[in-house]
């Protein structure tokens, strides 16, 4: 369940965006062609409007396709036939992975992590 923020509305000043605790340590699945779901798991928030989503697998740090297969991570709405833009990315996205870009595969003992604000 995502967390609940409360803001108080003062005149001048804008909201502040958290990083969410959410989508950490998430195993992957063992991958062997491009396009292939990264883990099971989903993103769980919405990230903030135009706001970016850096991944890291095992601590490295992964490029993210924007709208494009042309990284080693893509996000998409449809099960992984469309790459999300990174401005697009919405809470039930799955994770995609491109081996041929990565040039290795995914396996259970790797975890990827998502850092972005909500």
């Amino acid at each position: 369940m995502p967390a609940v923020l409360h803001f108080h509305a003062y005149p001048g000043l804008a909201l502040i965006a958290v990083p969410t605790k959410h989508d950490k340590d998430l195993v992957c699945k063992v991958t062997a062609l491009d396009g292939d779901k990264a883990t099971d798991s989903v993103v769980t928030n919405t990230p903030v409007d135009g706001g970016y989503v850096m991944v890291d697998v095992n601590g490295n740090i992964v490029g993210v396709g924007d709208g494009a297969k042309d990284k080693e991570i893509y996000f998409s709405g449809d099960g992984g036939t469309t790459a999300r833009a990174v401005e697009d990315i919405a809470a039930g996205d799955t994770i995609h992975w491109m081996r041929s870009v990565a040039g290795y595969d995914l396996d259970t003992t790797d975890r990827l992590n998502l850092h972005y604000d909500i």
